[in-house]
């Protein structure tokens, strides 16, 4: 591995561009350098091909990939985004959320010191970007809480509160031929899926428990309903087959039951950016 890893970045985007410029610019302004960031459009309507377009003029090391026909989901465009992927880490981040300039340097300083294959970060919530408030982090990695997370961790409650924080070993990815669940159903949890299935073929986990990434809260997202939610995720558990080991059985209750009291009380407790 290289002292400085190139990250590729995954954008997938549909009429988000009221909030693209501000997501762009969070990755163009981080102070790690090394990485390419591809956006895919899924047919937008609005002028988002426009606005991407003009910062891939700007800058080389942005691209896109624009969909002809609307995918309604965003496992689409982050597949396609990880079968062109190149470098060592790929990262994801969504077209309305935002990164803090240090997010992927402490990143890559962690994978490389500690040797670490995922790493995730804390979020904080907004609805409005003026209650964002981007203080400097002590990069001495010494001095940051940093937790270790296995499987079983992420069966009992998806640490990851937020795709966009994500930071994930590429090599990883390729040997083990994943990707995200298309299928419809999936939609709003295929990213929980997608992590547990990563964390099956690693244990070199870690939790950078700083917020990290400013998370955009949309009104209109399927995972603001905690019935359909709900819903979902017990269907995610109950289909899930750990590798070669089947479905968890049982267990699967117990999960469900943790899963949904954590969330609760992640709802109560949440991080809002400014508070």
């Amino acid at each position: 591995m290289r002292t400085n890893p190139l990250v590729y970045i995954i954008m997938p985007n549909y009429n988000g561009a009221d909030y693209l410029r501000a997501s762009i610019s969070s990755v163009i302004n981080q102070s790690y350098q090394n990485w390419k960031l591809l956006i895919v459009d899924d047919c937008s309507t609005d002028n988002s091909v426009e606005i991407i377009k003009n910062f891939a003029k700007q800058d080389s090391r942005i691209s896109y990939h624009l969909l002809r026909e609307n995918t309604g989901r965003p496992a689409v465009p982050r597949n396609i985004g990880l079968r062109m992927a190149e470098g060592d880490y790929v990262a994801f981040i969504d077209s309305d959320d935002i990164w803090h300039p240090e997010k992927l340097q402490l990143q890559i300083s962690l994978a490389l010191n500690g040797q670490y294959s995922f790493i995730a970060t804390g979020v904080c919530h907004f609805v409005d970007e003026d209650a964002i408030s981007v203080k400097p982090m002590d990069g001495n990695l010494a001095n940051i809480s940093i937790k270790k997370y296995s499987h079983k961790d992420m069966l009992i409650k998806n640490r990851i509160i937020s795709g966009s924080s994500a930071l994930i070993d590429l090599s990883l990815i390729r040997d083990n031929e994943l990707f995200f669940k298309e299928d419809m159903r999936y939609r709003a949890v295929e990213d929980y899926l997608f992590w547990l299935k990563v964390l099956e073929f690693t244990d070199k986990c870690a939790f950078i428990d700083l917020p990290l990434v400013f998370y955009r809260h949309s009104l209109t997202s399927i995972s603001k309903s905690k019935l359909p939610m709900a819903k979902k995720v017990f269907m995610l558990l109950s289909e899930y087959e750990y590798n070669d080991r089947g479905r968890i059985g049982l267990e699967r209750f117990v999960y469900f039951l943790t899963y949904t009291f954590l969330s609760m009380m992640n709802r109560i407790f949440v991080k809002k950016c400014g508070g």
